[in-house]
């Protein structure tokens, strides 16, 4: 990809998803210490459930207000809920505080991948462009997905799980700042003057009336189901059944 634009929201994207998938590994291992499995499992939910609830919010918002402007503040606020998990840990806050804030990071991370998705298209200068970009995309996702808790991981065991989070807190500070300053030749085509929750709830629809689609979106809700509950069970694996610690954490989720 040539587009220095494009490279900017790559770079920013490898750095962030390495950072969240590491913060993820640090924050298991943490939730294992204080409840257990249970306690794995609750953190799953609570980030889970804070992007069920904002991906489409994102959506609606990146149709009204320029998209590169959104996806730099909501850069920044994921940074500051990073930011401030870290300080509450080292500060030796509460553990639902903690639970809090890091719903708090997922739901800015949710935020960021449909505006940032939506994005690319505006930046792109030709086809050809987005579609390099897109496939570089993916694969900066999926190197970050593995990287991420191996790193993670490494760092954990070294250190602690503060320590990872202020490290997440850094990353995304970073990325954020490699999206200041990105404009787009045109912005995006506002909504006429419409009703926000029946623009919010029109995917939702779209969805219903078409089977096929429903067939698809209910699959993908079903995978992530089976992989929620395997991440619970990588971090039991990894601490009582193969006794490799809290590294080994990161390495089987890599």
């Amino acid at each position: 990809v040539t587009s220095p634009a494009l490279r900017r929201v790559e770079l920013s994207w490898a750095a962030s998803i390495t950072a969240y998938w590491a913060f993820i590994v640090a924050l298991a291992v943490y939730a294992y210490d204080q409840g257990g499995a249970t306690g794995v499992g609750l953190v799953g939910v609570i980030r889970v459930l804070p992007a069920f609830i904002a991906a489409p919010f994102a959506g609606v918002l990146g149709d009204r207000y320029r998209r590169e402007v959104l996806l730099v503040v909501l850069s920044c606020i994921r940074a500051g809920f990073m930011a401030a998990t870290a300080l509450v840990l080292f500060a030796g806050g509460s553990t639902w505080l903690v639970y809090a804030l890091s719903g708090g990071v997922a739901l800015m991370a949710s935020t960021v991948r449909p505006m940032q998705s939506a994005l690319l298209p505006q930046l792109a200068k030709t086809p050809e462009e987005l579609t390099a970009a897109n496939l570089v995309l993916t694969t900066v996702e999926s190197s970050g997905i593995f990287l991420g808790p191996a790193l993670g991981g490494i760092l954990l065991a070294a250190t602690n799980a503060q320590t990872v989070f202020a490290a997440a807190a850094v990353a995304f500070v970073v990325a954020s700042l490699l999206l200041v300053g990105l404009r787009v030749e045109a912005p995006p085509e506002r909504q006429a003057e419409g009703n926000f929750m029946r623009e919010f709830f029109g995917g939702f629809g779209a969805i219903a009336s078409d089977r096929h689609l429903t067939l698809i979106v209910i699959l993908y809700g079903i995978q992530t189901f089976v992989a929620g509950a395997l991440n619970v069970l990588i971090v039991v694996a990894s601490l009582e059944l193969l006794d490799l610690g809290e590294s080994g954490v990161g390495l089987l989720n890599s």
